[in-house]
This record gives structure tokens, C-alpha cells and sequence, in this order.
């Protein structure tokens, strides 16, 4: 993968390893052997369920998540490089509350989509739109990324929460990632994280429907779906996936 511009946005998201449910299935924890399944957006989860990122559909909805953080501007968005910052079962972990903050992959934005709040193509659909009115009140855009795949570190790489610029990461606000572009350039070069990224698996949005299928069938398996899906159908419409389960609930 070539850089074409050195602008890196580190991206805090939830994968399935943090669910509730990865207390009782434990291949949401098995990172060497089911990396993708692991590293699944947290889509599926007893009480907070997330609709986003959404690697199977190669989008991710910065309105939804983390409002702040995406520069509002297409040409600064599209070619960036956006970081994936999550906690994963590790070694070195101590605990399973004290998962490490590690680098995961990235994704290089192929498309950003800007429009004013409410105004999506998407947002009728959205779990936060409601009787006509967005009620993401934080986000003043609608602001879409797309990508054409996510590239995945053979080895995670343990996120610099000692750094000055990442000790509140969840609050790295637009105006750090762009003026401080450069300097956080150089921080994830000397992490490894940029030539981790020239060097990872690269996977299609597609090929991360095997992961969703994997889990949709595991809490089935645990006595889990059927519940999780009566009262997140909103969710599960969002994403997508309403007859992909609804197949799975009908077949038993």
C-alpha cells in the first residue's frame, strides 16, 4: 500500500472480543485463530450493541461514532488513513477488564460522503433517527466513509497511550488530527504501525460476512440469537443482516 498523504486518524472502536457475549463464547476471544471474528465490530452484544464501523459493507458512519474526530472536509478525509484502535486478548493481559489497547489494522478512505445532519441517504434507517429529527445533536454533518477493505496486522501492535497526543484518545478532536497531522505521522512510523500496514493481509468487505455468519451461528448455538434479535431488530435492520438471522432463527 502506497501513502499518498500522511494525514492518520487512530480510531477507537468495540470489537466482539469486549462484548458481553465473549464472556460466554469463547471464540470471540481466540485472536490467533479467528482474528476477523474476534476483531468483528461489536454488532452483536447483550446490551450495547454498535452499527458501526461497518466492515462488511465497507462503510464506516462518523456521525454515529466519535462525531468530533472526523475532519469535516471530503478532501482531507478522502486518502486518509484511518487507524484501528481496539482492545484485544493478549498475552500480556492481566485481566479480561484489562485488555490492552492495541493497533489492529486500517483502512484507507476510497470515498467521503458530507452532508448536513438528517440528510443522509442512510439516515431514515438510522437507530438514532426518529419521527423525522437525527438525534446525534453533537454531529453538525452527516459524514460517511467508504473503503474498499480493512488491512489486518499479522501481530497487533500495543497502542502509545503514553503519548501526549493519545492519552484521551476517545477526545482526539478534529483540530489535533489535522494540525497535528505530521507529528502523529511520525509517532505511528516509529511504532511500526505505517510498514505494518505496507505489510498486512488485505480483506475485502465481503469476505467479513463469513465472520458475521460464524457469530450469528455461535449464539444461536449458545440459546443467545433469538433474544438478542427481538429486541435490537432496529439494529439488525441497519446493518443489514435482518435476513440473514431471521434464516438462521427459521431453520432452528
Amino acid at each position: 500500500m502506497v501513502m499518498s498523504r500522511p494525514l492518520i486518524i487512530p480510531y477507537k472502536y468495540q470489537c466482539m472480543a469486549v462484548s458481553l457475549y465473549a464472556r460466554e463464547v469463547p471464540e470471540f476471544r481466540d485472536i490467533r485463530n479467528r482474528p476477523r471474528l474476534v476483531l468483528l465490530p461489536k454488532y452483536f452484544d447483550e446490551k450495547n450493541p454498535k452499527v458501526t464501523p461497518q466492515l462488511h459493507l465497507g462503510a464506516h458512519l462518523g456521525c454515529i461514532c466519535l462525531p468530533n474526530l472526523w475532519p469535516l472536509s471530503a478532501d482531507l478525509l478522502e486518502e486518509a488513513t484511518v487507524l484501528l484502535v481496539a482492545n484485544v486478548p493478549m498475552p500480556q493481559a492481566v485481566s479480561y477488564r484489562k485488555l490492552p489497547r492495541c493497533i489492529v489494522g486500517g483502512f484507507v478512505v476510497s470515498e467521503a460522503v458530507l452532508k448536513e445532519r438528517g440528510q443522509g441517504s442512510r439516515c431514515k434507517m438510522c437507530v438514532f433517527f426518529k419521527d423525522g429529527v437525527c438525534g446525534r445533536k453533537m454531529a453538525r454533518k452527516y459524514v460517511e466513509l467508504r473503503f474498499n477493505g480493512i488491512y489486518l496486522f499479522d501481530e497487533p501492535i500495543n497502542f502509545p497511550t503514553n503519548y501526549k497526543n493519545y492519552r484521551n484518545m476517545l477526545h482526539l478532536g478534529r483540530r489535533v488530527v489535522v494540525n497535528r497531522r505530521d507529528k502523529i505521522y511520525r509517532d505511528m512510523c516509529e511504532l511500526g504501525a505505517i510498514k505494518a500496514l505496507e505489510e498486512a493481509d488485505y480483506v475485502r468487505p465481503d469476505a467479513w460476512w463469513k465472520a458475521i455468519r460464524e457469530a450469528v451461528a455461535l449464539l444461536h448455538e449458545k440459546g443467545l440469537l433469538r433474544a438478542f434479535y427481538e429486541r435490537y431488530r432496529a439494529n439488525v435492520s441497519f446493518l443489514g443482516l435482518t435476513k440473514l438471522i431471521e434464516d438462521v432463527l427459521e431453520r432452528g
